[in-house]
């Protein structure tokens, strides 16, 4: 008997499937919709040098009144910002909800590990609460 679970019924959450996408050039969502259509296609794959990671930014308690438009980094592939300046937060409610969502590309696990803890950190002090 197989028995299936969530992990098995669906593609990764958050921004992994950007991840993926980036790395190797397949959109997995898409992939995944058209296989279930019976649609069946030759993905032809490639896989990029560079790494990828994301991160999604928790809000912390209070009014938001300033959240960076921006990142100074060329290293962040992709910067998205969910929250809304005067609105009130009372931290993160989930383990899915946040005010942005950032991913970076780095040449090893390393560097993705250490650029995402420094864009974790300069969203924070840069993200304004009252």
């Amino acid at each position: 008997e197989i028995i299936l679970c969530e992990v098995a019924s669906r593609t990764a959450g958050g921004k992994i499937p950007k991840c993926i996408e980036y790395r190797t050039g397949t959109d997995m969502n898409r992939t995944w919709f058209r296989n279930q259509l019976g649609l069946l296609t030759e993905e032809n794959s490639v896989k990029r040098e560079m790494l990828y990671g994301s991160i999604q930014c928790a809000p912390k308690h209070g009014k938001l009144t300033s959240i960076p438009k921006e990142l100074p980094f060329d290293w962040v592939k992709l910067y998205e910002v969910y929250a809304k300046e005067g609105d009130f937060y009372q931290g993160a409610t989930s383990s899915v909800f946040a005010i942005a969502s950032v991913i970076v590309e780095g040449e090893s696990e390393q560097d993705v590990t250490k650029r995402l803890n420094q864009v974790d950190e300069y969203i924070k002090l840069n993200t304004i609460y009252i």
